[in-house]
């Protein structure tokens, strides 16, 4: 059942259209119901002050009463529903970096607590903890031998962290220029 809160007219499809468009729209339109029962095009709209119920099995309508006071607010709710895209598109240009920052921050929590669930169901497998902690160790020797021990292989590495500081931050920082 559908109300509609609009005018409407109530117009007889059976007066305007030969059998056989009714046979095409819809088969179950071979007579009109019995009683004292009108039927509506869903087109036409209801006059002001009427609700119309339309029965969907047999396309009939029932006419009952508004109430004024719910009318205005059905307009209003609708009204508001209607701008509420707007309202929301304004409030997130006026607070875009605040939003952005907590949607990042929660998806970093979020990812935290994932990567710690993930570690604690490793940890709990045996032999995979003290192969991951052979892995950390033999990558710390590594690191230490290809750019700790040497001076000129410590300023290739300074000389990338700059580079990789400097592709992060866009442009030169104050503190960057402090040796």
């Amino acid at each position: 059942m559908s109300i509609d809160l609009e005018e409407s007219v109530i117009v007889d499809p059976y007066a305007e259209m030969p059998q056989s468009e009714a046979d095409i729209i819809d088969p179950r339109v071979h007579e009109k119901p019995e009683g004292d029962v009108d039927i509506i095009d869903p087109r036409v709209q209801a006059p002001q002050g009427k609700v119309e119920i339309i029965v969907p099995e047999t396309g009939t309508s029932v006419r009952e009463p508004v109430d004024p006071n719910l009318q205005e607010l059905g307009t209003k709710l609708s009204q508001a529903i209607e701008n509420l895209p707007r309202q929301i598109a304004a409030f997130y240009r006026a607070y875009q970096r605040p939003i952005n920052l907590l949607g990042v921050s929660f998806l970093g929590l979020l990812t935290v607590a994932i990567a710690s669930g993930v570690l604690r169901v490793l940890d709990a497998l045996p032999l995979v903890a003290p192969s991951l902690e052979l892995v950390g160790l033999g990558y710390i020797g590594w690191f230490t031998w290809r750019y700790l021990l040497y001076a000129e292989n410590r300023q290739e590495l300074t000389a990338k962290y700059r580079s990789t500081k400097q592709k992060v931050l866009g442009q030169n920082s104050e503190r960057s220029k402090q040796p």
